[in-house]
């Protein structure tokens, strides 16, 4: 409700997902997919950032880090 409602997402836009390991943040980033946008996710942990790696084909994010690390998320 809050990505379409108030996000308002459109095709070619990039939404960024916190904890986008968990089950509401795996929801949000593919309902935002599905409406066309860039989805970057993010994840506390390397473990947790490794398991949005594995099951990405079928998340299909377009980027995924760590944000309790200080480097950036790289190339995204």
């Amino acid at each position: 409700m809050g990505l379409k409602e108030i996000g308002q997402p459109k095709p070619g836009e990039e939404v960024f997902v916190t904890a986008a390991a968990g089950a509401v943040g795996q929801v949000v980033g593919q309902l935002a997919k599905i409406y066309g946008c860039r989805v970057v996710g993010s994840a506390g942990s390397d473990l947790k950032v490794l398991c949005l790696k594995s099951v990405s084909n079928w998340i299909n994010l377009n980027a995924v880090g760590n944000h309790l690390h200080d480097q950036p998320l790289g190339n995204v």
